[in-house]
Formats: C-alpha cells, sequence, structure tokens
C-alpha cells in the first residue's frame, strides 16, 4: 500500500516558503524534519505611494502581500506568512481562497480599494480563544453566525475538544483546505484570559494530523513594539508553533 500523501491539496508541500513579511530565522531546525525553505527576504513596499495623509496604503500593502502568498502556492508550496498586524490576512486568505476555495468577491458597498479582496464564508471560518471583544465585534459574530470560542469557552471544554469541533465545523469531511491564521498575541501570559503555550500547540497539531494545511500565517510578531527578550521569546514560541504544525513530533519527547 503506498503511504499517504503529506498534503492533499499542494503538490509540493514539502517546501515553506516565506512570503515578504518576514522570517522565523531557523530554517534549519525546519530542514530536519525533511522540509525545504524558501526565504523571499524583508517586505519593500518602497514602490508603493501613501495616501496624503502620509501613512502607508493599508490596501495595497495587503495586496502585495496576497500576490506573495499567491506566487508560492500557485507552485503548490505551503506559505508561511510572519506579520505585524493580523489584517494582513485579508491578503493570506484571499490569495489561498482565490486558488483553493470558493470565489466570493467583494460586496459593492465595500471601498473600492478593497474590490481585490474575496471573501471566505461565514461557515468556513472559526476563532479559538478570543478576548476583549467589543460590542461591535459581537454583533458581527452573531449577525454571520461565526462558530467562535472565548478564552472561557477553552477553559470549559478543553483545548482538544474545541479544535476537534472547528476542524469538524469547517471540514466536516475533511476535503476542504484549511488555512490556519495565529494570532501570538493570544499566548501573552500577561493577560489573565490568554491562551498557555501548550493550548497553542494543541491547536497546531491536529491541523497538522487534517493533511489539509494550505497556508500558516503567524501574526502580530512586531520586534520593533518589545524589549530584546520579548522579542527573544516570541520568535522562540513563533518558531515551535510553526515547527508543531508541520510535524507534532517536533514537539514531543
Amino acid at each position: 500500500m503506498s503511504p499517504a500523501p503529506s498534503n492533499k491539496f499542494l503538490h509540493n508541500p514539502k517546501t515553506i516558503a516565506v512570503p515578504q513579511t518576514g522570517r522565523c530565522g531557523q530554517s534549519t531546525s525546519f530542514q530536519y524534519l525533511g522540509w525545504r525553505v524558501v526565504f523571499d527576504g524583508h517586505p519593500q513596499f518602497e514602490d508603493i505611494s501613501p495616501p496624503p495623509n502620509g501613512t502607508l496604503n493599508h490596501s495595497a500593502v495587503c495586496e502585495s502581500v496576497a500576490s506573495a502568498v499567491r506566487a508560492h502556492t500557485e507552485r503548490g508550496q505551503l506559505p508561511v506568512t510572519l506579520g505585524g498586524d493580523h489584517s494582513l490576512a485579508m491578503g493570506t486568505i484571499s490569495s489561498t481562497l482565490r486558488l483553493l476555495g470558493p470565489l466570493l468577491r467583494s460586496p459593492d458597498s465595500v471601498l473600492a480599494k478593497f474590490e481585490w479582496v474575496f471573501h471566505l464564508p461565514a461557515e468556513r471560518l472559526v476563532c479559538i480563544g478570543l478576548r476583549d471583544v467589543d460590542k461591535g465585534e459581537k454583533e458581527i459574530l452573531k449577525q454571520h453566525h461565526i462558530k467562535a470560542f472565548s478564552a472561557h469557552g477553552v477553559d470549559r471544554y478543553g483545548i482538544g475538544k474545541v479544535v476537534e469541533i472547528a476542524v469538524d465545523h469547517v471540514n466536516p469531511q475533511r476535503d476542504h483546505s484549511i488555512h490556519l491564521s495565529f494570532d501570538v498575541d493570544a499566548l501573552d501570559l500577561s493577560v489573565r484570559s490568554s491562551l498557555a503555550f501548550r493550548e497553542g500547540y494543541c491547536i497546531c497539531e491536529p491541523i497538522h494530523e487534517t493533511r489539509s494545511l494550505v497556508a500558516l500565517d503567524l501574526m502580530e510578531v512586531n520586534p520593533a513594539l518589545a524589549d530584546a527578550e520579548s522579542v527573544r521569546q516570541t520568535f522562540t514560541v513563533g518558531c515551535s508553533l510553526v515547527r508543531s504544525v508541520f510535524d507534532k513530533r517536533s514537539e514531543q519527547i
């Protein structure tokens, strides 16, 4: 009997592609797992003209990231996006949807500068470990029937059961691709409602087992906003999470 393929959707899944948003800095730690790492280099947004207020054009930056992610997905590679603001997921998720999922363009009511975005159907989305959700965000979750688990929900059911419910919800037959977008701020132990590090790993490992992962975001990684020790801890945890997504044995003794 032939061994099961390592990925159901990517023809070159043993290549991790890091688009133009950052780097983990530990490529050798992936190579021993049998992965090849392709790093695009640091972000280059100089060609994007800022609007009159002088801030960087948010839509154009996300679209640039989308283009970089799409290029790797088209090659059958698995893009890993390391970024600062989690809104970059507009670009990364839009790219994987365009190539591997149902297509739904931005509605006419959305500002024209975001017309390039493809939307993720609400039934294909689950949020885990939410905290500090404001009134408007709660209304959006309720209006669109988005399945979501707060930190309290994780405490109540346990992270293993929550991830099982989440995967069954978005991919009950295991015939859809999965895009994991991880906010490392969820593991900020200085905040009482945060997830524990081990719970972070327990989110990543079952995703690996589905053989359906086509893209990974590791967001809110911003060395400029912290001291040297905090930066070191963030990158150490982040790299460990990435490894656990690609091979759960990497976090086992």
